[in-house]
């Protein structure tokens, strides 16, 4: 029964291995997906710029998959880190910038706005790098939360 035992806690540890390695993989990818749905509306609010078209529901989709991400995995995952704060802000920062660049470059008279609309466009970028950064840190979130809750329950079993 040794035999077994110490084999089978081989192949544990090993598809344990696998399983990280894949919910990190998991991390990055969902992080990379809502990363391109910013960099599709950024371009969207730039075409607007450019058309002097005013479209009311510009911020609606990045809203929209910003809170879906958030509900479903950012406040289930991520609840209470810094990490997620700054993306939360990062997010604001970037609608709200996004908003008034678009609305400043609308209402332009010749060139008396144009370093407003240079300056929201500005923090738009500026905050955009920032929210990357902060998604690209989940995953060691994620892996120092995993280490805790196993510490713990080690820390159980070893109590009983």
């Amino acid at each position: 029964m040794d035999s077994f035992e110490s084999v089978f806690k081989e192949i544990n540890t090993s598809s344990s291995e696998i399983k990280d390695y894949m919910t990190a993989v998991n991390v990055r990818l969902n992080g990379d997906i809502i990363k391109t749905d910013y960099l599709i509306f950024k371009n969207d609010v730039y075409d607007d710029v450019l058309k002097e078209a005013h479209n009311e529901n510009l911020t609606d989709k990045v809203e929209s998959v910003f809170d879906n991400w958030l509900q479903k995995r950012g406040n289930v995952h991520y609840a209470g880190t810094k990490t997620l704060e700054k993306i939360v802000n990062a997010h604001k920062s970037i609608v709200e910038s996004a908003k008034n660049g678009l609305n400043d470059a609308l209402s332009c008279n010749e060139n008396m706005c144009h370093p407003k609309v240079i300056e929201s466009f500005k923090t738009m970028e500026e905050t955009t790098d920032t929210l990357f950064r902060e998604f690209e840190k989940l995953v060691d979130v994620w892996k120092e939360k995993s280490n805790l809750q196993e510490q713990s329950e080690e820390y159980k079993e070893h109590s009983a």
